[in-house]
């Protein structure tokens, strides 16, 4: 199994439930990610390359979206600083577009991971319309009203 990884520190906190995955390739842009991952037992691990934000220590721009496009994913996981129903997955840095657009070219499956914290903000560039993505997994406390629109809106939601 390819998955990928977006940069944040939701991404980041998947590793131990990949711990025992086998066969497993782990592509992100987050060098966190490629630090959280280095020990792996298992994993192949492929960081895709970029201009560094220093900011959030990881690869954005042209050079990381050619290089997540001659990559075949299974599943795209997707960070978000900020979601909702009508603007989709948006960022304030128009160079973190491009990772999140490929990977979810490239990808048979992508799923946004955000806490409900980051719902109902929206920042100056739209990365993805939520119908791009096929679930959304987010915490237990994004109120019931909200869960309902999304999957009026046909994304499966996941609250956990």
């Amino acid at each position: 199994m390819t998955v990928y990884l977006d940069a944040g520190t939701t991404a980041h906190a998947m590793r131990p439930f990949l711990e025992h995955v086998t066969d497993l390739t782990v592509v992100t842009n987050d060098l966190a990610t490629v630090q959280a991952f280095i020990d792996h037992p298992r994993a192949d691990l492929i960081c895709v390359g970029g201009r560094v934000d220093r900011t959030n220590l990881s690869t954005i721009g042209r050079l990381t979206r050619l290089s997540l496009a001659e990559l075949s994913l299974d599943l795209a996981f997707i960070s978000s600083s900020s979601w909702d129903l009508g603007h989709g997955v948006t960022t304030p840095v128009e160079a973190k577009i491009e990772a999140k657009r490929a990977a979810v070219e490239v990808a048979e499956r992508s799923i946004l991971i955000a806490d409900s914290s980051k719902y109902g903000r929206f920042a100056k560039y739209r990365a993805l319309r939520l119908d791009e993505l096929a679930t959304i997994i987010t915490d237990a406390t994004l109120p019931d009203s909200d869960a309902e629109a999304l999957s009026s809106a046909g994304v499966e939601v996941v609250r956990a």
